[in-house]
């Protein structure tokens, strides 16, 4: 048995040496653009209000083949969120006073990265990634006046620990897409700013204070190929 199981895994290798390898030296290139925009006209039961979502992100990295199927990157990370919530004059009574919720964030980062690759075939690689990510930025949510808490202020760090594997299909040797098939993830995040509450003093008045906060969270995540799929596309130069 033992015998066996050897045979099969030198026939393996022998079989993925006999397809074309990534030469060292070779340069990598790829990145993500994304864009959401939504928006909503709700009629509710303190009055009409209007929904509206957008977020962009936008993610280059470049890498370099270290040794042969061995490739070290970099990449860097920019997000940005919009959103809002604007609610008419028959909201909570509000006297004519049209209000509005919103939110807005801004977020910088790098990442690193080791990919090593195996082939399958002239055309079909998979190649397995161990991934580290920080990033950073600031968070601001107007709220209504009328509530209890508003004007929040977060300074945020978000840091992951991940690994993945993806299926890589070239088009041609300088042209590829890429599939995510499966990845493990360690999230780390911290948050910390302030916001203005609201104190009932007495005889109808208020007054403002400000109270700070820190949050900070840990969280592991998982994703599959029957749940998670996602495209790219690679330049190898």
């Amino acid at each position: 048995m033992k015998k066996a199981l050897i045979i099969i895994v030198l026939c393996l290798i022998n079989y993925t040496s006999s397809f074309a390898q990534i030469a060292q030296g070779t340069k990598w290139l790829s990145g993500s653009i994304n864009y959401f925009s939504k928006s909503d006209d709700t009629l509710g039961g303190f009055g009409n209000y209007k929904t509206m979502y957008q977020s962009f992100s936008f993610s280059p990295v470049f890498g370099y083949f270290i040794k042969e199927n061995q490739l070290l990157g970099i990449g860097f990370i920019y997000s940005n969120s919009n959103n809002s919530i604007n609610y008419d004059d028959t909201f909570n009574n509000n006297g004519g006073t049209s209000l509005v919720n919103q939110s807005k964030s801004n977020l910088y980062g790098v990442q690193l990265f080791y990919r090593k690759f195996f082939p399958l075939s002239s055309k079909f690689y998979i190649a397995a990634e161990s991934n580290f990510y920080i990033k950073g930025g600031k968070k601001k949510q107007e709220l209504p006046d009328n509530l209890d808490i508003s004007n929040i202020k977060t300074n945020i760090t978000q840091t992951r620990l991940s690994g993945k594997l993806a299926l890589i299909y070239f088009f041609t040797s300088k042209f590829a897409t890429e599939m995510n098939i499966g990845g493990l993830n360690l999230d780390y995040n911290k948050s910390k700013g302030s916001y203005e509450q609201r104190v009932y003093t007495g005889a109808g008045t208020f007054i403002r204070e400000t109270i700070k906060f820190e949050n900070q969270d840990i969280n592991m995540s998982s994703s599959f190929f029957f749940n998670n799929i996602s495209l790219g596309f690679q330049f190898y130069f």
